[in-house]
């Protein structure tokens, strides 16, 4: 390789004068280099190729006094851009005469002229670089030559590279503006190596999103959008975008007059990095109790334990299970004689859903300033009624339930755990005391819950219609990521048969939309998600069974007494034609009947 680029330097030797005659005798210098390492080591690695073409490029800017260009962040601030719809006769010209090796980029003064002009190639003395450099002297334009890796020459000519900060914000407010149009609650970036992916997590299953163009973000662009979030547009948490780290950092926008928060983190992976970025609209209304989809004996529990003076309730479940909505809302459904004589104070990591009658406080605002011992002596001077820890999480938080829930106080809090019988378990893995778990004045209610796909009642099929089931597996057997039944069709009919009902599979995907634009299928067979639950009111017998660690003797007794757990509810939904079994067994439990209750 050395060989080569040194005989691309001796062409130009003429056409450069001195300078040329410089780059000509490094890359004389180099070619030799190259030969020895041949004689020495025999064939030389792809990547002792790339090495060299580094190197070469390092000298030959250095000859040239420029900046080289080795890799993406080389083109990144460096205030220049491709050129413009403007320049296309120059750039047809430009390409007939050098092909795919070389680039122009340009930046304009508050005149709108060419201020800066650079022409970066990977053939800095080649006699196309030396006629191109005369024409756009003839333009006006002093060209600096600017030597690039060849891969970086492709790059250099795609604007979305070099995008200014100002078109950086715009690219993410309107992926963010698309996000809220779809109902998202999620954004993801995935930066693999110089390859990106964008998806949207929309009613709990991830899309992804393309560009208009149907290409995906770049990696550049996706790198800069990082930055802009971090760096520009953090209020709290970090503030310096970093790949190499895990970041956590929260902020506050404004869309099209709509309110939006935004928390965003970053996972460091081998072969790149992800951005997550959870969004939602603090003022918008939360579903009343009544709509989130709980059974009217559930929704009695909840309505009865919020209104106990003392106690622990914990919702539990996955992240993105509607634990916080459902807070949310038992706080919401509080009789209005007493939102006025309870004071409810909830402290959040970040505030989601803001009510009148709550206060509201930030996590974050109270650790920075002394952590969570500060945290709890201002909740002891509060003098609050309902106290609210939006999540156990750690050995502190753990000690802060139990000292709320020590002060006489109903407390509210969520915990991620497999089920409402492991509740009491994972609070104990977290440094919850066992004696407190069976303390009568401690644990009041336990709720574990999914979030599971809606069918859209437009396209969705039942598993009896033989003839649409077969097109629908037949359209889907070659598509990626396709839902697809399991190998027996005969074993969802034969569950029907037995829970009775008519069960419905997930359809082709259709144009439905609700007359409110709440729910829509959008080509994806789902409008939406509908919640499954399960809860146990402790008793003195629930206790008795922590005191043991009888998980399986209590879930027995539990269902000899009618208790009814999350599959039962599943198998509601999905009789009633708003679920699709094979969502249940995948997200939730499996439906087959071992004897142990329907």
């Amino acid at each position: 390789m050395a060989e080569s680029l040194a005989t691309g330097v001796e062409e130009g030797r003429d056409a450069q004068g001195a300078l040329g005659e410089r780059v000509a005798a490094w890359g004389r210098g180099l070619a030799a280099w190259g030969r020895g390492l041949v004689a020495k080591f025999g064939s030389q690695s792809s990547e002792g190729a790339r090495q060299d073409e580094d190197e070469y490029i390092r000298r030959v800017a250095e000859a040239l006094g420029v900046h080289p260009i080795l890799s993406p962040e080389d083109l990144k601030y460096q205030g220049v851009q491709p050129l413009g719809d403007r320049e296309r006769s120059l750039q047809r010209w430009i390409s007939r005469r050098g092909g795919g090796d070389i680039c122009i980029r340009i930046s304009r003064g508050d005149d709108g002229a060419v201020d800066r002009c650079w022409i970066i190639t990977d053939e800095p003395a080649s006699p196309e670089v030396e006629a191109t450099q005369n024409l756009l002297r003839l333009k006006g334009w002093d060209a600096e030559v600017h030597p690039a890796k060849r891969s970086m020459v492709a790059l250099a000519m795609d604007r979305d590279l070099t995008l200014s900060p100002t078109e950086v914000e715009e690219t993410f407010r309107n992926l963010l503006r698309e996000s809220l149009r779809r109902n998202a609650s999620d954004i993801h970036f995935e930066v693999r190596g110089d390859q990106s992916q964008t998806r949207l997590r929309i009613n709990g299953e991830m899309q992804t999103y393309s560009l208009s163009t149907g290409r995906p973000l770049p990696v550049a662009v996706v790198y800069q959008i990082g930055n802009y979030l971090f760096n520009r547009l953090a209020k709290r948490g970090a503030r310096q975008f970093v790949t190499t780290q895990a970041l956590n950092a929260s902020a506050q926008t404004n869309i099209d007059d709509v309110a939006v928060a935004l928390r965003f983190a970053t996972a460091p992976d081998i072969r790149g990095y992800d951005i997550f970025i959870r969004v939602w609209k603090p003022d918008s209304n939360a579903l009343p109790l009544n709509e989130l989809g709980y059974t009217a004996d559930q929704q009695r529990l909840l309505r009865e334990v919020i209104m106990q003076p003392s106690g622990v309730v914990v919702f539990s479940g996955p992240t993105g299970s509607g634990k916080s909505s459902s807070l949310t809302a038992l706080l919401d459904a509080l009789p209005e004689d007493d939102k006025v004589k309870r004071k409810v104070v909830s402290l959040e990591d970040p505030v989601e859903r803001e009510l009148p009658h709550v206060t509201h406080v930030s996590v974050n605002a109270i650790v920075e300033e002394g952590g969570w011992k500060a945290l709890l002596g201002g909740l002891n001077r509060w003098d609050s009624n309902i106290n609210v820890l939006g999540e156990i999480k750690d050995a502190e938080t753990a000690a802060a339930i139990q000292d709320l829930a020590t002060s006489a106080k109903l407390s509210l809090t969520t915990i991620h755990a497999g089920g409402a019988l492991t509740i009491p378990s994972r609070m104990e893995e977290l440094g919850v005391e066992h004696n407190l778990l069976i303390n009568p004045h401690f644990l009041l209610l336990l709720i574990n819950q999914r979030l599971v796909p809606e069918l859209c009642p437009e396209c969705k099929v039942g598993v009896t219609d033989s003839r649409r089931l077969q097109e629908l597996v037949a359209q889907n057997q070659d598509a990626e990521n396709a839902w697809a039944p399991p190998e027996s069709i005969e074993r969802l009919r034969r569950l029907a048969e037995q829970h009775g009902g008519q069960w419905f599979v997930r359809g082709p995907g259709c144009d439905y939309e609700s007359a409110d634009k709440s729910r829509s299928c959008r080509g994806t067979g789902i409008v939406s998600r509908v919640l499954v639950a399960e809860m146990i009111w402790m008793d003195d017998a629930s206790r008795d069974f922590i005191r043991g660690r009888d998980w399986n003797g209590w879930r027995h007794e539990l269902l000899a007494n009618g208790w009814k757990d999350i599959r039962s509810h599943s198998l509601e939904k999905i009789k009633a034609g708003l679920a699709d079994p094979v969502d249940v067994e995948r997200l939730v439990t499996p439906l087959e009947d071992h004897g142990e209750g329907a």
